[in-house]
């Protein structure tokens, strides 16, 4: 008679064998292997270079081996972005850059978050996907792009428009440092005086709280700061702020649009202190394109590839925010 004892061991002996072939039947992206954060870099710096390869041999390899090849970076790409393990500027780089030609829209806001963080890490390519990736988003949604950039209207099923919405080349080039763009440095015809005057105008019109968007503003006063902009008479990162704060208080989506661009353009010269208020410009752009807030925190849903890590909001969080780098010890 075999006891119950016995029994007992060899049900846990098979849940077990089950449990170890199940684990074994995994992709290795879903079967949470440890991984360090250095591996991690590597392999999306790796990821990336094939994704470069494959971008120029598509024809080559064909449409369904090129989306099979794409689909499985990104996939690997999610499970390391999903474990917060994105330290460096440029591994945020390369993980934006693998999203940047995703299934849908949401996969592309998910590079335009990574693009810009990379960007306010330093990493001067990340500047370009940043404002590539955003173009691709408002592409997904029928609306059109800023930069310009993507030139073969973004791929199957997009329509490029390039209209009356094109950005002046003095806040391209604040996101074209690495020249890819292929926007000319033109001759500054912006005199002093309207430098000056302008910068007057757009700081009493930001006022002492340009961080508060839900300051009253007149459609007068937001026509006049977008005529502004468009004449390209934006000194440096103060007025890209005020200009950003006073047409992030707009409800048309235009507007918005542009107020997160300028506020981006604001951080990446220098103002630090704008870096939070990128999330909000971002939300309220979103809200005014009718797709859900990434940043604020509510009842809504939001998208799994849109749950951002603690370690991504961090970025984005105030200087005084951010959590501190622990000393080295020394030898």
């Amino acid at each position: 008679m075999i006891s119950i004892r016995r029994v007992s061991r060899w049900h846990v002996v098979a849940i077990s064998a089950i449990a170890l072939l199940v684990a074994l039947a995994l992709p290795q992206s879903l079967a949470r292997e440890r991984i360090s954060k250095k591996k991690a870099a590597r392999e999306l710096a790796k990821m990336y270079a094939e994704d470069q390869r494959d971008q120029e041999d598509w024809e080559a390899l064909g449409d369904a081996a090129f989306e099979r090849r794409q689909g499985k970076r990104r996939d690997r790409a999610f499970e390391i972005v999903r474990r917060g393990l994105l330290t460096t500027p440029r591994s945020y780089h390369d993980a934006a850059f693998l999203f940047l030609h995703g299934r849908d829209g949401d996969d592309v806001l998910l590079s335009h978050i990574l693009g810009t963080a990379s960007a306010f890490q330093g990493e001067r390519l990340g500047n370009f996907v940043s404002a590539a990736a955003l173009d691709r988003y408002l592409l997904t949604l029928g609306q059109p792009q800023r930069f310009k950039s993507q030139g073969f209207g973004g791929g199957p099923g997009f329509e490029a428009k390039h209209d009356e919405h094109s950005l002046s080349e003095v806040i391209v080039h604040v996101f074209d440092r690495s020249g890819l763009f292929g926007v000319p440095v033109a001759k500054d015809s912006r005199t002093p005086k309207a430098l000056r005057d302008a910068t007057k105008t757009l700081a009493q019109l930001a006022g002492k709280s340009p961080f508060d968007p839900t300051i009253e503003t007149t459609n007068e006063q937001l026509t006049e700061v977008e005529g502004i902009v468009g004449a390209g008479s934006l000194a440096g990162a103060d007025e890209f702020l005020h200009a950003g704060a006073v047409l992030a208080r707009a409800a048309s989506a235009d507007r918005r649009v542009l107020a997160h661009i300028l506020v981006i353009g604001a951080v990446l010269q220098g103002r630090d202190d704008a870096t939070s208020f990128s999330r909000v410009t971002l939300d309220r752009m979103l809200g005014a394109l009718e797709r859900p807030p990434v940043f604020e925190v509510g009842d809504h849903e939001v998208p799994d590839v849109l749950r951002l890590h603690k370690n991504i909001r961090a970025v984005f969080a105030a200087p005084s925010d951010r959590p501190r780098k622990k000393p080295r010890k020394e030898r």
